[in-house]
């Protein structure tokens, strides 16, 4: 059996030409929240929705933090969105 973790992946991005962030914002703090089985897929599934966003990756920050969804037990409507889609974004501007 497959067990399924969150992972938080903090990174530092800028805009691309095409974006969903504004033109006047020149960068900003983002938590991907990525279910996946294994941090290596979790960061591969957070660049690939960063980049489709058009949100260019300047670093991925630390820490990468991972938590068993199984040891959450009664668990909330975010973490229901995450593993349907498998990926969450929070942005903090700066």
């Amino acid at each position: 059996m497959t067990v399924i973790k969150v992972y938080i992946i903090p990174f530092h991005v800028k805009r691309m030409d095409i974006s969903i962030m504004p033109l006047d914002i020149g960068g900003a703090y983002v938590s991907c929240y990525v279910a996946s089985d294994n941090y290596i897929n979790a960061i591969k599934l957070a660049l690939k929705k960063l980049n489709s966003d058009g949100l260019y990756p300047e670093e991925i920050l630390q820490p990468i933090n991972e938590i068993e969804v199984s040891s959450w037990g009664s668990i909330s409507i975010l973490l229901g969105q995450i593993i349907s889609t498998g990926f969450q974004m929070v942005l903090n501007l700066n």
